[in-house]
């Protein structure tokens, strides 16, 4: 281990990469949580008033960032038949683990795209 972070191989992961992987966790997390009530919010909206072109633009807008924010695991959990699916701090528990893998291919990303442009170097 050095000072930087840990080194395994060829990649590397410094403070740097956490505190960048933290905070697009607590944000993917709060936008997640914000798309899912606003996408509630908007639906109702639409259906008390189906006719209203801005509800059922909000509508379809929230639903769908709600569906981009959720991918992948909470739309595989969606379809498995588990008998423990209802449980709130599972489902909370999920939302969480699907922000900190959004976080986890940020950083990996990041930290490939930085190691092809500096050719590998450690300086």
């Amino acid at each position: 281990m050095t000072g930087a972070g840990v080194r395994s191989g060829r990649f590397s992961i410094g403070w740097p990469s956490f505190v960048v992987g933290g905070v697009f966790l607590v944000l993917h997390l709060s936008f997640q949580i914000f798309a899912l009530l606003q996408s509630y919010l908007a639906g109702m909206a639409h259906f008390d008033d189906p006719l209203s072109r801005q509800a059922a633009w909000e509508s379809r807008f929230w639903e769908k960032a709600t569906t981009v924010t959720t991918f992948p695991l909470v739309r595989l959990w969606e379809h498995l038949p588990l008998p423990w699916r209802t449980y709130s701090a599972v489902e909370w528990g999920l939302l969480t683990a699907n922000s900190l893998l959004w976080a986890a291919v940020l950083v990996f990303t990041i930290r490939v795209i930085g190691d092809f442009f500096t050719g590998g170097d450690e300086n």
